[in-house]
Formats: C-alpha cells, structure tokens, sequence
C-alpha cells in the first residue's frame, strides 16, 4: 500500500463513511508496512506512516485493537532511535484527537493529501478578527474549532475556561445573509473543505459572541477585538433607547464618546463639525434635538484630554469603567432588570441584552 491522491481519498471514504469494518483490516495492513519495512522502494516505509497519519485523524479502530494500536504507536513515538519516531508521534497525535471529538467527517482535499504526502502537517489558515485583521494559526488534520479559539485567546491573555467559552468561531460565506457559530468539536479542515467544493468565498471569523466576563483592557489585542465590536453598534444606535432627552448625561458621555473615536482612528485634531455626525449614534443625529454648534463645543471640550493619550488607550477608555459605554449601557439598566429580575451590574453583562433587545 502506498500514498497517494486517488486511493488515499477511495480509502477514507470507503472505511470512514461506509465499511466501519474495514478499519481494523486497514490499520493492521498499515503497521504491517512500518514495521521492518523491506521494500525496495526507498520512500515505501515513509509514506506508509505518512498515510498512518491521515488514518489516524479519520477513525478508530475496533475495542479488541485499540490498546494494541495505541501501544504500537507510542513505542514507534517515544523511541528517539527510530527512523520515523517524528511522524508516529504525530500518528499518536491524531489519534487521541480522533477518540476525544470523534475523528474527520469529510474525505480530505487534494491539496491536503498532496500536503501530507509531502510531508507537512499543518496548514497556515487566516482567522479574522473584528476589525479586519488578520491572525495565522497553524492548522493540523485534526485541529478542532476549540483548538483554534484557545489558541486565540492565548493571544488576548484570557486564560481561564469560563472566559474563554465566551468567544466564537464563525464561517461567513460570500452571498449567505446568516452564519452560525461553529460548534467546538467541528474539524476546521472539515469545515474548510466542504466550502471548498462548493467554490463560494468565505473566511473564518474570531469574535467575541458574550459579554459576561469584563473586557481586558491591559491587553492590546483584546481592546481591539472589543472596540471593534462594540463601537459600529454604538455608533448604529442599538445600545440606547430613543429618544434621549436634550439634558440627559448621557449627551455628555456621546460626546466624549465622538472625542475618543476621533483619537482612535489616529487623529491628532478634533473633529470637523461635519465630522461628529459620524462619530455619534445616528439616532442622536437624526433626534435633532441638539444643534451641530452645541455637539462640537461639546465634542471640543472633551478634546482636551485626547492630547495625552494613544489611539489605544483612547478604545479602552471608551469601553473602560465609568466611560462612554459604561455611562450608556447602564442607564438601561431599569431595563435590563424587568428582563432579567437577578441584578446586573456588570456593563458588559448587559451588552449582549441590549445588542439583541434594541436591534
């Protein structure tokens, strides 16, 4: 048996998706050819543990195999002499994925059979986060959804579990008005390939889908995934009820909320009169309620302070305690309450109320 695209694909479609009793037969057929290989094609041992790899992440073998499988593996992996102790490690690997989330669902792409048949492992995939940017994360065969999210909150220093479940991945595809949340145990190269097939653009995208843990305003990459959340459904009104009475003080937070979001953007000077209208809710501007000459004296005021402050500390102010949003958000909280009786007091608890209650 040898690697290669058309009978690697027939292989994983026969025995993953339709004889489940060809398994053991395929996986003893395989440590038969890494073991004392005496072939006289050079690359033959190679690509048989190459292939084991690809098996591994597919399926499991029977109870009567599994501990002998198992074991067959770890001696290939833990024993640094042997000539090809790099790829069983990454055989045990895929193979303890594939009993903890149940092992690919789809049958692989040609450019992923062609990938391992080379040699590698992994593959550089974007993730975008809000914002626009965008993150590599080295993906495997049997890189799940999770994987991907706690990788990505490594990077924003959220450690703890709870935190973290508070974050989504989500697959948008060019022309689909609706995306769901990726479930945590889906393959991202099962995802990734049925898209494929299909020839639809799409991207994988980072975010944060609750607000209940406090943002971590002393981390660079967590304040933007934040802002670049909360601040386009500011600016578009679904955190406020309206009307908002002339006197109210959440005019002034407004206010010094088009201050930050001008600093934020990298601006040195305050805004232009014509420019605060996009830099405050579009209801406040449609309200009219308060002249464009009240909003920039205003605006102007609050401007002070912007001088000694960076962009990013300007977005974490504006979502930091006692600021902008949490002036805003916690003037519904009468609302809030007769939603939910159990006390909120957190604002960012209240964020993903409100961004479904006032859409």
């Amino acid at each position: 048996m040898i690697l290669n695209s058309t009978p690697s694909l027939k292989i994983c479609s026969s025995c993953v998706h339709r004889n489940p009793g060809l398994r053991d037969e395929l996986y003893c057929q395989i440590m038969k050819q890494t073991t004392n290989n005496k072939s006289s094609k050079p690359d033959s041992c190679i690509r048989g543990w190459r292939l084991f790899s690809m098996i591994t992440a597919y399926f499991q073998s029977s109870e009567g195999l599994k501990p002998y499988l198992f074991k067959y593996l770890e001696t290939a992996a833990y024993d640094t002499r042997r000539a090809y102790h790099g790829t069983a490690r990454v055989c045990l690997h895929n193979l303890r994925k594939t009993y903890k989330y149940g092992g690919r669902k789809n049958v692989p792409g040609i450019e992923e059979v062609a990938a391992i048949s080379a040699g590698r492992n992994h593959k550089r995939q974007m993730f975008r986060i809000p914002g626009g940017s965008e993150r590599v994360v080295n993906t495997k065969s049997t890189t799940v959804v999770q994987d991907v999210i706690e990788e990505m909150c490594s990077a924003l220093n959220v450690r703890r579990q709870q935190e973290m479940d508070e974050f989504s991945l989500y697959c948008v595809v060019d022309g689909d008005p609706y995306s769901l949340p990726l479930g945590r145990e889906e393959y991202i190269l099962d995802v990734t390939t049925e898209i494929q097939k299909e020839g639809a653009p799409f991207y994988l995208i980072f975010c944060r889908s609750v607000w209940v843990s406090p943002v971590r305003l002393d981390n660079v990459l967590s304040v933007e995934v934040a802002f670049n959340q909360v601040a386009p459904d500011y600016l578009e009104g679904l955190l406020l009820e309206w009307p908002v009475a002339p006197n109210s003080p959440l005019v002034l937070a407004m206010a010094r909320g088009a201050a930050l979001l001008q600093r934020a953007s990298g601006a040195v000077q305050p805004p232009h009169k014509e420019e605060i209208r996009y830099l405050i809710p579009k209801p406040a501007v449609v309200q009219r309620d308060i002249s464009s000459t009240r909003w920039q004296d205003m605006v102007n005021q609050s401007w002070e302070d912007m001088a000694a402050i960076t962009p990013t500390e300007a977005k974490a102010q504006f979502l930091g305690k006692n600021t902008t949003i949490n002036t805003i958000v916690l003037d519904l909280l009468n609302t809030s309450q007769r939603l939910h009786p159990t006390p909120i007091t957190d604002s960012f608890k209240l964020y993903s109320i409100f961004r479904l209650t006032y859409k």
